[in-house]
């Protein structure tokens, strides 16, 4: 199995010289000339890198690398292709804006506008089997997000389908995205067998982030079948495995504020390293530690929270969440929690009301970030769910 085609120097070197160039088509097509094949592996390569980007969610990259391969399209098969419907560079564009509307969609924590937009691209006849695969992957993400796991099965099988012929890369994302699927539906077993075959691809591949991702959802399955401590021990192997990403680490302050561990909560945090301008969702664990130490949430309240924010939104959590919410109303997170389940339950009004509550109190900037996202959703879909990716940049 290959590995990451975009780590050689000759890549990178081809790479930049195009970007600086990228608005010249006949400069562009100069320098593809002198290239062997014509820029055929570089574009291959560059589409791994676009997807890479797409399928963590890095917009801004994605759209750099996006952009670049359209214009190197646009040289390659001439202006006279946009008057063709099906020619590739046109596919390419439209695909990308898709992809922006419906994957920013879904990181904006509004995953039916994301659904809607994925669709256009999942239910194409023409376009590239590899950004269709993208599309069908954030679609089982966005269903997951909604606690659809019907349609996140079927997006998730259909994006494994795609990744056969494509690469180790999307081959073992997708094999995570089912293995994810089965743990929400308490399938272990079968989501075991799927990681493990995910980590060899990763491991084939040289993928550190991705054989992160695979052993940080095998720790998951292992919380869930109750093997705490190899749960714990695959945690550390993800964090070992990619020590950049927030996401081990999260789990192990999650997993040690449940146990009422708060000391080791705080070591797991200190671990990361400077958590000045850590990612968000450290800043957030970093938060939930201090209401447990200043006294202003219970440690078991702070669990219970944990436990209920691990799960897909679901009708029948939403009275848990309101009595946990009214016996400690300061711990404003929970609060936060029960708007968004409503919202993406289809209970619009119920999630305005308390979005519009807490808008009014003196929040954690993660909190208020969060909120003001979701005020944003809501006269997004008042106003006909007309709203773009671009505000995420």
């Amino acid at each position: 199995m290959s590995r990451d085609p975009t780590a050689s120097e000759a890549y990178v070197a081809l790479r930049n010289a195009l970007l600086a160039m990228q608005d010249d088509a006949s400069a562009l097509l100069s320098v593809l000339s002198a290239v062997s094949d014509g820029g055929q592996s570089f574009i291959a390569a560059a589409y791994y890198e676009l997807r890479r980007a797409l399928v963590q969610g890095r917009l801004q990259e994605a759209e750099t690398v996006g952009k670049l391969i359209g214009a190197v399209l646009d040289a390659k098969h001439g202006e006279g292709a946009a008057d063709d419907e099906f020619a590739v560079n046109r596919l390419h564009h439209d695909a990308m804006r898709w992809l922006a509307d419906g994957i920013g969609s879904v990181l904006s924590q509004d995953p039916q506008a994301g659904i809607r937009h994925l669709e256009r691209l999942t239910e194409a006849v023409y376009c590239d089997d590899s950004l269709q695969w993208v599309a069908w992957l954030w679609k089982a993400r966005a269903a997951i997000d909604l606690g659809d796991l019907a349609v996140a099965k079927t997006s998730a099988e259909s994006a494994l389908s795609l990744a056969q012929g494509i690469d180790g890369l999307a081959r073992g994302t997708s094999l995570c995205t089912v293995a994810e699927v089965e743990l929400l539906r308490d399938e272990t077993g079968p989501a075991q067998a799927h990681l493990t075959e995910a980590t060899a691809n990763f491991d084939a591949t040289g993928d550190r982030r991705g054989k992160a991702m695979a052993t940080l959802t095998l720790a998951r399955v292992l919380h869930r079948n109750g093997q705490e401590e190899q749960a714990l021990v695959a945690a550390r192997e993800a964090q070992g495995a990619d020590p950049d990403w927030e996401e081990p680490v999260a789990f192990l302050v999650e997993r040690a504020l449940m146990r009422g561990d708060h000391a080791e909560a705080e070591r797991a945090l200190a671990g990361f390293g400077d958590l000045e301008g850590a990612p968000p969702e450290l800043a957030r664990q970093q938060r939930l530690v201090e209401a447990v130490r200043d006294g202003v949430a219970p440690g078991p309240v702070v669990a219970s929270y944990l436990r209920l924010r691990e799960q897909p939104p679901r009708e029948a959590d939403l009275p848990a969440l309101e009595a946990l919410f009214r016996s400690c109303p300061v711990f404003f997170p929970v609060r936060e929690l029960y708007a968004w389940n409503p919202f993406k339950l289809g209970k619009e009004s119920d999630a305005a009301e308390h979005f519009e509550a807490l808008a009014s109190q003196d929040l954690d900037p993660e909190v208020r970030a969060s909120v003001l996202l979701g005020l944003g959703c809501l006269a997004s879909h008042k106003a006909g769910h007309r709203q773009s990716a671009a505000r995420l940049h």
